[in-house]
């Protein structure tokens, strides 16, 4: 399952997260799993059962690196400074290209390796 996951307390938190797992729809296939979205307050993560977290805007912080490094997920947000301060493991950006950013402490705070032909193609911090 996919934890999107938001701010308590921030209505622009939980709509963007909301948005979000419209967005998935009935799930991303991953290899033969169907992968559904949940939307969830970032404490919903120690209950465990995610295989991803996909931060909405407001959600990144000391509480959700917390969270994800004890669950050992990745955490996959649009918010590069996030990742810059180790509150997420990647960011992904689109424009005219994607441009992917990887904070490898926080990967490995997580427990999260990445293949070298996946790491040729990121910018890794």
């Amino acid at each position: 399952m996919i934890a999107v996951v938001y701010a308590a307390g921030d209505p622009a938190s939980l709509q963007d997260a909301e948005a979000i797992a419209g967005e998935i729809g009935s799930g991303l296939k991953a290899g033969t799993v169907l992968l559904p979205a949940k939307v969830v307050e970032v404490t919903a993560l120690a209950e465990g059962g995610f295989a991803v977290a996909i931060a909405a805007s407001g959600a990144n912080g000391p509480t959700l690196g917390a969270a994800v490094r004890g669950a050992h997920l990745l955490c996959v947000t649009a918010e590069q400074a996030a990742v810059q301060g180790g509150f997420c493991t990647m960011a992904i950006s689109t424009g005219l290209r994607v441009q992917i950013e990887l904070n490898h402490a926080a990967a490995a705070a997580s427990g999260i390796g990445f293949a070298a032909a996946f790491r040729m193609m990121i910018h890794e911090m």
